[in-house]
């Protein structure tokens, strides 16, 4: 299963130049969460990009409030916290979920597991871990917990470890225009100055 990199924020560098990653395992591939992602507006009446879009905007409007609550995506257990004014990490975790909504009103098996650096670095160094082991005749399936031992060595040395997942390509955001001319636009601009 992919590890897709969410960016919150300009990920491009056109504007604020602030933007935050965080990472799921998904069920789909990239391009099948894009058009899931695109869906959202028939599905919602608004874009996902249209999430926190403008400079200082950190809340829901009304409408995508009370869109996502009819939805039942902003009640209960799902967010026993609702934020007032929304940070990255909010913002990408309810891109995740409305991904997920949309998918099952349009029939698509989707699971979306969000996972932190730690775990995203542990699969990378695990699938690289792989790999070497089958190239060298070893056993491939000791891989995932070399990757963790390795990992907790160099954390407790003291070393800065950072994590892109390893699988690139695997961004929601990309440059210009598909192949049917559309923008993907991300959620969660305004989120950087609260």
């Amino acid at each position: 299963m992919p590890i897709i990199t969410f960016t919150v924020g300009d990920w491009s560098d056109d504007g604020h130049g602030m933007c935050a990653s965080y990472y799921a395992q998904s069920s789909l591939p990239v391009q099948d969460l894009r058009e899931i992602h695109y869906q959202a507006k028939d599905v919602l009446g608004f874009a996902i990009g249209d999430i926190c879009c403008d400079t200082e905007d950190a809340q829901l409007s009304e409408d995508e409030r009370a869109i996502l609550t009819e939805a039942g995506l902003l009640e209960g257990d799902h967010w026993p916290n609702f934020p007032d004014v929304w940070q990255p990490e909010d913002v990408a975790r309810l891109w995740m979920d409305i991904l997920v909504y949309v998918a099952q009103q349009t029939d698509t098996p989707l699971t979306l597991t969000p996972m932190g650096e730690d775990e995203v670095l542990g699969h990378s160094l695990a699938e690289i871990l792989r790999r070497e082991a089958r190239a060298h005749g070893l056993d491939p399936e000791a891989a995932p917990l070399l990757a963790a031992a390795v990992i907790e060595r160099i954390q407790a040395a003291g070393s800065p470890i950072s994590a892109t997942p390893s699988n690139s390509g695997s961004t929601m955001h990309f440059y210009g225009h598909d192949s049917q001319g559309r923008h993907l636009s991300v959620p969660g601009y305004g989120t950087f100055f609260t």
